[in-house]
């Protein structure tokens, strides 16, 4: 619903992420909660060619989308020309 508390971070990105062929996927935006140690990724997943796609969460617990994740959840498991939401909860990782 796009309703952000004001105590979470956000950093809106729009970087195109290659991890699965045939999907194109950017990561939207990562919100972060400071002193909770949990960082929430928000990517658009849409399919490159004609057909929908049929995915699952499991499929998205690849390194490249997150190091250290939490939990996965898709807004549509049918991935077309629109772009479907991929959030992935994660372990913030300290540099």
């Amino acid at each position: 619903r796009e309703e952000i508390p004001e105590a979470l971070t956000v950093t809106d990105l729009r970087r195109p992420v290659e991890a699965i062929e045939g999907l194109r996927i950017v990561l939207r935006r990562v919100v972060e909660a400071e002193g909770e140690g949990l960082r929430l990724k928000e990517y658009l997943v849409s399919a490159e060619g004609e057909e929908e796609l049929r995915v699952t969460e499991k499929q998205f617990l690849l390194p490249r989308l997150s190091k250290a994740p939490l939990a996965v959840a898709l807004s549509d498991h049918v991935i077309g020309k629109d772009p479907v939401r991929l959030f992935i909860v994660e372990r913030r990782v300290e540099r």
